[in-house]
């Protein structure tokens, strides 16, 4: 769950960007952000010290971000250090991309299957997902050859579980339980 503060800033970015029309910009500019914090365990670590100055991380940021990023983004990211809020900015990135989903209606969600679905196995269950939810689902896909078949979506706090292994379980426990 975000805290409070991860979503006040989030959603004090997201209405900002939207007044200015620059949602999709910043939407990208934070994909692009939240892409160099997943691939690196240092820039983490640079971001996060309390031990580095707030004017050599802004230093840091102005080299490699000034010019590839929105000037809505880049000032945010400027406003968090002073703030010294940078630790928050995974969890603000991630609010903020859930914000500008909802926005367009979409819904994010993990398929996990037994193994690849077809391209006409997953614009089946898409629609399926879509009409059921009434919200354009986007699936993440995953395969885990453990499922033995089937497959299992979560999206939200709603999982569907057709796997064979779920149904193996569920077998077994309707023969071993009284009755």
């Amino acid at each position: 769950m975000e805290s409070r503060v991860v979503r006040r800033y989030a959603r004090a970015l997201f209405e900002l960007a939207a007044d200015e029309n620059k949602l999709e910009s910043v939407g990208e500019d934070l994909k692009q952000i939240q892409q160099m914090i997943a691939g690196s365990e240092e820039l983490v670590e640079f971001l996060e010290s309390p031990v580095i100055q707030t004017s050599d991380k802004k230093n840091f940021v102005r080299e490699f971000l000034k010019n590839r990023i929105d000037s809505l983004t880049y000032n945010f990211i400027f406003f968090l250090l002073d703030k010294k809020r940078e630790e928050y900015l995974p969890g603000i990135i991630g609010y903020f991309l859930k914000l500008l989903d909802e926005s367009r209606g979409i819904l994010r969600g993990q398929l996990i299957s037994a193994h690849e679905l077809t391209d006409e196995q997953l614009s089946s269950l898409k629609k399926q997902l879509d009409r059921y939810s009434g919200q354009d689902v986007v699936l993440e896909q995953q395969v885990d050859s453990g499922l033995l078949g089937g497959f299992i979506v979560r999206i939200g706090d709603t999982v569907i579980d057709t796997s064979i292994r779920n149904q193996l379980n569920k077998l077994r426990e309707t023969m071993v339980s009284p009755g």
